[in-house]
């Protein structure tokens, strides 16, 4: 039986990963920026692979797929927990090979060190002190609870539960409104922060702005949506 003239079923988009060889070289002072991490299966007691054979390996891949010579692994190392971490040469960045790319440089990867089971870019993970933090209220009820809120009323994942910039124990001693607390977190929310992979440690106000005075938010889960609204410098 026909269907109704004129009904068509919704096509959907895809994205196309881009073609090997139309990469141009990126200007990224970032270093890590151009890593790509590989798991591997028995991590620490897994045999390990000669640097010179797995670069060359990466690399011979790399070159039959097409991709540009700026797109071509440098360097590599085990990390203390077994997995395989490679550097790629300036120019290129790892997320111009992630996700499209992943078999292709797992296959290639496992020519020489057959353990290796996927492939990933580093973690990214941010310390940020927040200043303007209300110390009655997190000093009384606990920086665990600055956690959740931050976690459940924003985009932001914590490794860890903040920590008070200085001694607790003088902050209840003072008559500060206000003080600084440092979150080290996975995600950010902000532009300029997610484009520089690794450890960087951001000095935040809390209105937003790098040193902007003295203003007190009622509670970190305001003032996080506050600063995840604002600070796109």
């Amino acid at each position: 039986m026909e269907g109704h003239r004129g009904s068509k079923e919704p096509v959907k988009k895809t994205m196309k990963a881009q073609k090997p060889g139309s990469f141009t070289p990126v200007k990224e002072r970032n270093k890590e920026a151009r890593r790509l991490l590989f798991r591997r299966e028995g991590g620490l007691v897994a045999p390990r692979a000669e640097r010179e054979e797995v670069i060359l390996a990466i690399n011979r891949g790399l070159a039959k797929e097409g991709f540009p010579g700026f797109i071509r692994v440098v360097d590599m190392g085990y990390t203390a927990t077994g997995a395989m971490t490679v550097l790629l040469e300036k120019g290129s960045l790892g997320s111009m090979l992630l996700p499209d790319y992943k078999d292709l440089l797992v296959a290639a990867a496992r020519q020489a060190d057959p353990a290796v089971i996927s492939v990933e870019l580093p973690e990214q993970w941010y310390r940020v002190k927040v200043h303007g933090v209300p110390t009655k209220r997190y000093l009384t009820r606990g920086l665990e609870l600055a956690r959740e809120e931050i976690e459940l009323g924003t985009e932001f994942q914590l490794r860890r539960n903040p920590t008070w910039l200085r001694n607790p124990q003088e902050l209840r001693g003072s008559e500060q409104k206000g003080s600084t607390i440092v979150i080290t977190s996975t995600i950010g929310s902000w532009d300029q922060i997610q484009s520089a992979p690794g450890a960087v440690e951001l000095d935040i106000a809390a209105t937003g702005h790098v040193g902007a005075g003295h203003h007190y938010a009622s509670s970190v889960q305001g003032l996080m949506k506050e600063l995840s609204i604002a600070a796109r410098w």
